[in-house]
């Protein structure tokens, strides 16, 4: 049963400049999964309504490995993303009404 009145937003789109590395940092492995995917599915069992990954640098790899399950993924830096919703959650939660 989905949680009608759960939205959540992650952020992804960060460069992760103080790793000194060229792959954005949710793209950093641990434990044989990347960053994001730790997130995405550590949020699968709340079952919400709706999960929006907010994505930037390296969009489009972060959007390959990040696909929730019922939601979407918006790129920031493309304008795709539902108002305010890269920068907290009340651009998902205005969505509800």
């Amino acid at each position: 049963m989905s949680n009608n009145d759960l939205a959540i937003v992650i952020l992804a789109a960060g460069k992760g400049t103080r790793l000194k590395s060229s792959l954005a940092k949710v793209l950093h492995r641990a434990g044989g999964r990347t960053l994001v995917e730790h997130v995405v599915r550590s949020c699968a069992p709340l079952k919400p309504r709706e999960t929006v990954v907010v994505v930037g640098y390296q969009g489009e790899q972060v959007a390959s490995v990040a696909r929730p399950g019922p939601g979407e993924v918006c790129d920031r830096d493309r304008g795709s993303c539902p108002a305010g919703a890269h920068g907290n959650a009340e651009g998902a939660r205005g969505r509800s009404s």
